[in-house]
């Protein structure tokens, strides 16, 4: 397994120069003579007197077999060849910039810190691909559809049976990985540090919402209520009183304080579950210097310590309806109107708060995701998010859940829209 890190991000990626391949071009729309350039989310073909364009996001395969790449493109049959030996640099360079396309789509932040070559199985999927380690994530990356993000946040287990690695995440699924050779030992030691440094993170997180916790409480709290997971908060109110009092401060302070009551009351209020997310410094100052630069006032007013709080966490709720066919989801973004949203689900109540949490995770919380819709998603211009939902089963579910949303325009009305959506 190679230590080699790409310089800073997935973005230096983007900046990379590829080179351009001279060959021929068999397809359904040209057959010519072609230049072949590889760009950083799309393939050009060029021919003297046309042009294909394939972007990453409609590649559902590609492989290198008898001296030339073969592309599968929304079913269509693309092959280059008379390429001599640069049909295999073609293939290198494309499986490089599609594998980084990926990536940076399935929101993969931090440094690139090794990767291996190798077997994996999940379901009823399997292949050959790269197994590439980052900081919050195992990246496994074939040629095609199968790329699947695995969140140390989500990893339950990890566990070794002669040269395979098997990794069970929350939801049971397990991930086989195999055929690695002597890099199977730097992956499993890469793992087990991610999976204790995403730990270390939490508890953190937990120090910051209620710094009176003891120790051993905050690493507890932190197990059972990551950063970024809703989870039932019957389970908080039990075993860690005063961080429910400090939550239960912040969320009277953000945009759902006057909206929780009334879902608690027209839902099973007893299943409520919660999330949180903390910003960054940065981005609280930031918000902060919004707010303030969009006041009226010549000189903008100071904010009180409990606002200038709020504007530092992200909460959403996620609670059942009363005969349980429904899901309302909140959130609440400091300095935006809170956004409800309702779902339709045949699921129990926790299977489908897992599969919300690991959507919610994968599209690091924007919404947009979820709202999309088909014709849009089609576009040139979604094609991270294509690739994103492609890859992410979970997403595909919510999408596909979704009965609608219930505008903020008054109170009467906002609740009036819920109970509508309740009743679909």
């Amino acid at each position: 397994m190679s230590d080699n890190e790409r310089s800073g991000s997935n973005e230096d990626a983007n900046e990379r120069a590829y080179p351009e391949f001279t060959g021929t071009v068999e397809s359904p729309s040209l057959n010519a003579e072609v230049s072949i350039r590889v760009a950083e989310d799309r393939l050009h073909i060029e021919s003297a007197f046309d042009d294909l364009v394939v972007m990453y996001a409609d590649i559902e395969a590609f492989v290198f077999q008898n001296h030339t790449v073969r592309l599968t493109v929304n079913e269509d049959r693309i092959v280059l060849s008379k390429m001599g030996r640069e049909g295999e640099w073609l293939f290198q360079a494309l499986e490089e910039a599609y594998n980084a396309k990926v990536t940076d789509a399935l929101h993969v932040r931090g440094r690139h810190l090794a990767q291996a070559s190798g077997s994996f199985r999940y379901g009823d999927s399997a292949g050959q691909g790269r197994f590439c380690l980052f900081e919050d994530c195992l990246m496994i990356l074939p040629p095609n559809r199968m790329a699947r993000r695995l969140p140390f946040l989500f990893m339950r287990a990890l566990k070794r049976e002669d040269h395979t690695l098997i990794i069970t995440m929350d939801d049971g699924q397990e991930y086989q990985l195999a055929q690695m050779g002597s890099d199977l030992d730097v992956l499993e030691r890469g793992i087990n540090a991610g999976v204790r440094s995403c730990h270390a993170m939490n508890v953190r997180h937990i120090e910051q919402l209620d710094p009176t916790l003891s120790a051993a409480l905050s690493a507890r709290a932190a197990r059972d209520w990551p950063e970024g997971v809703a989870v039932p908060y019957s389970k908080i109110e039990k075993n860690y009183p005063s961080l429910v009092r400090s939550i239960e401060k912040k969320v009277r302070a953000s945009r759902m304080g006057e909206t929780l009551p009334v879902l608690q009351k027209t839902c099973d209020g007893s299943r409520l579950s919660l999330g949180c997310k903390g910003l960054t410094e940065s981005e609280a100052e930031a918000l902060k210097a919004a707010i303030q630069g969009d006041s009226s006032e010549e000189e903008p007013s100071e904010l009180s310590p409990e606002q200038e709080d709020a504007l530092r966490w992200i909460f959403w709720l996620a609670i059942p309806s009363k005969e349980g066919q429904r899901v309302v989801v909140e959130f609440a973004f400091p300095g935006e109107p809170a956004a409800t949203y309702v779902f339709r689900t045949a699921r129990d109540f926790d299977s489908f708060l897992a599969v919300l949490n690991r959507a919610l995770e994968a599209g690091q919380l924007q919404r947009e995701n979820i709202l999309l819709p088909a014709d849009k998603l089609s576009q040139d211009r979604y094609a991270d998010e294509r690739i994103l939902i492609d890859r992410t089963p979970a997403l595909q579910e919510i999408r596909k859940a979704l009965a609608g949303r219930a505008i903020h325009r008054s109170g009467e009305g906002w609740k009036n829209s819920v109970l509508k959506l309740l009743e679909m």
